[in-house]
């Protein structure tokens, strides 16, 4: 049995629910007058993907005049014990926009990135005990690469928050939450 897969009507409903928060309370913060940063933030975090298993995301952002440039690995695994597990990940490069305020700051970002993975194919001939095995049919593929970061930074070189990511693709659109660390000039 296929694990349900959140196909591509149902990604620009997930991102409506995680950005209309964020976006409120970007709007909420009052708006700090700060000079950019001029350092590099490493990020990295684990959270749930829409494989119905983990997510993992890792991304290094550099600022620019106007907003950052982002180059981030990302990726889902379907959790299964026994019999093949579907996996999706991305290698990409974004550009994003943030919006900040005293003790943090929200950013928007979306680029091309590189998606590839294992989808589960035909059941392969045999009894199936302890999982069913399937042939593994491999992709890679250019997609649309998005995330959004909602970023607390109680100091200027650590911050805590969410990352939401995707990927939308034509062999199979994914995405995830991850709580991420990050380090460097957070703000």
């Amino acid at each position: 049995m296929n694990a349900p897969r959140l196909g591509l009507n149902g990604l620009p409903a997930l991102a409506m629910l995680v950005l209309a928060p964020c976006v409120s309370l970007a709007q909420q913060q009052p708006s700090v007058p700060a000079p950019p940063p001029n350092g590099v933030v490493l990020s990295g975090g684990l959270g749930v993907g829409s494989l119905d298993g983990l997510a993992a995301q890792f991304s290094l952002a550099v600022p620019l005049s106007g907003g950052d440039l982002i180059g981030r690995a990302a990726g889902t695994s379907e959790f299964t014990i026994f019999g093949t597990s579907e996996t999706s990940q991305d290698i990409a490069v974004l550009y994003g926009r943030r919006s900040s305020g005293s003790k943090g700051w929200v950013r928007a970002a979306g680029g091309l990135g590189v998606a590839y993975g294992v989808r589960r194919g035909e059941q392969l001939p045999g009894a199936c005990f302890f999982g069913c095995s399937y042939e593994q049919e491999r992709h890679s593929t250019l997609g649309l690469a998005v995330q959004v970061d909602a970023v607390w930074a109680p100091i200027s070189s650590l911050g805590l928050g969410l990352s939401l990511f995707g990927n939308l693709n034509q062999p199979g659109p994914f995405g995830g939450v991850t709580l991420n660390l990050y380090l460097g000039q957070v703000r």
